[in-house]
């Protein structure tokens, strides 16, 4: 939604992601043999490209135990 709504997007101070209840949510979408780091994968490129759109953010949180984001997710969170 983030990254399709820009204009919500820019209002969000406080985003708190966690992969691994993200992860069951996209493998009952995909084929049940997608590997959780795949999962992982896409949603790092989603919150990157929605990166640019959130003015206001503040605050981020990464609440994944086993699931490391892409480097890419956090440049884009610095460089906004």
């Amino acid at each position: 939604m983030l990254e399709r709504c820009p204009a919500v997007a820019r209002h969000v101070r406080k985003l708190a992601v966690r992969p691994e209840t993200d992860a069951e949510v996209l493998r009952r979408r995909r084929e049940p043999r997608t590997k959780e780091w795949d999962v992982a994968g896409d949603i790092s490129r989603i919150v990157a490209t929605a990166a640019r759109h959130l003015h206001d953010l503040r605050v981020f949180e990464w609440d994944g135990e086993d699931m490391l984001p892409d480097d890419r997710m956090w440049s884009e969170l610095q460089r906004r």
